[in-house]
């Protein structure tokens, strides 16, 4: 089995983490995420997953590259023009065209059964299934209705405006047949959920929803990125256990210095860093070779990697990194 892997969106809500590199390069507990969502692909059968690239293309094809396992199995997809999320898919048709296949954002965290998902959408009988969860309190994604037989019958409101059957959230992952490459127009941008799915539930194609019942994640802005893991470290939960996680904070393996002073809770801490004594973090993310000085605080923040936090800084809700315009480093506000 094959899988689509969706990495070419600018990444615009993360800045500034995305100036310097495309969203899926960006790491999530010290490992970037188009290489989580790969080796969650790896571990569950796919074969063979295709990317697709366009903003800052290298970062995602070194992170890759990087890795050993089986990421020789993966084929770059690059678009001169943001295609979208159908747009993507249709150019990488060929790869597509004989079986059924997987399609998945590369910015979710989340794990799930690929078998049984696809096992329910074999026995239905659907051109497409999503991955749906129960909506959350003034969540913002997505809303898809489905009937009693979860059935999808609107996404967006896009067939059925205020249509008052159940509401599901979709989770960033479907499983199609080749069939759905036909309502896809060639070399034109369009987009799954907004246009290609609403066309085939108005020609009667039975498109499915499959329910999630596990943690899942969204980690598309900066306040959603500190929070999805220093919450998971506070929550003390393994879901997304690697190598480093040690009592509340995630360090990498690979030669941090940490004074016998400084106070790190919550937090995920790069390789090669440096934290100074009776220093403070608090709930942040320190990218690789961070350099933490004597007495400064840090708390809810990230600071981007190859940066210095002088001796007695304080910095709190914010992101410090180098600005490519100015030539130095400069804070913002999350």
């Amino acid at each position: 089995m094959k899988a689509m892997v969706l990495a070419a969106g600018r990444g615009e809500r993360l800045k500034p983490l995305t100036l310097t590199r495309a969203k899926p390069a960006v790491p999530v507990f010290n490992k970037p995420m188009i290489v989580r969502a790969l080796d969650f692909l790896f571990r569950n059968g796919i074969d063979e997953a295709v990317v697709n690239l366009y903003h800052l293309p290298s970062s995602i094809e070194d992170a890759v590259r990087n890795e050993e396992s089986r990421m020789h199995n993966v084929v770059f997809s690059v678009e001169e023009k943001l295609l979208g999320t159908a747009g993507g898919l249709k150019k990488a048709e060929s790869h597509f065209l004989n079986e059924t296949f997987i399609m998945i954002n590369s910015d979710t965290l989340l794990e799930f059964d690929i078998d049984r998902m696809l096992d329910f959408h074999r026995k239905s009988g659907a051109i497409a299934t999503m991955l749906l969860a129960k909506p959350e309190n003034n969540d913002p994604f997505g809303k898809v209705s489905i009937d009693e037989a979860n059935r999808i019958i609107d996404i967006l409101g896009m067939v059925s405006p205020g249509c008052s059957a159940k509401q599901m959230n979709f989770i960033g992952v479907h499983i199609f047949e080749p069939e759905i490459l036909s309502y896809i127009p060639d070399g034109m941008p369009s987009e799954i959920n907004a246009s290609i799915y609403p066309k085939m539930i108005r020609k009667g194609e039975t498109v499915m929803a499959y329910e999630h019942r596990g943690p899942w994640y969204d980690i598309g802005t900066l306040e959603r990125y500190v929070g999805v893991q220093t919450g998971i470290l506070k929550e003390g939960r393994r879901d997304f256990q690697e190598k480093g996680f040690s009592g509340n904070n995630c360090l990498s393996p690979h030669n941090e210095q940490i004074d016998s002073s400084a106070n790190v809770i919550y937090s995920v801490i790069g390789k090669n860093c440096f934290i100074g004594k009776n220093s403070k973090i608090t709930g942040s993310i320190l990218l690789d070779n961070v350099e933490v000085n004597e007495g400064a605080v840090v708390e809810n923040s990230i600071i981007e990697k190859n940066v210095k936090v002088a001796a007695g800084e304080v910095l709190h809700n914010c992101v410090k990194y180098f600005d490519p315009e100015s030539g130095g480093e400069t804070v913002s506000k999350i």
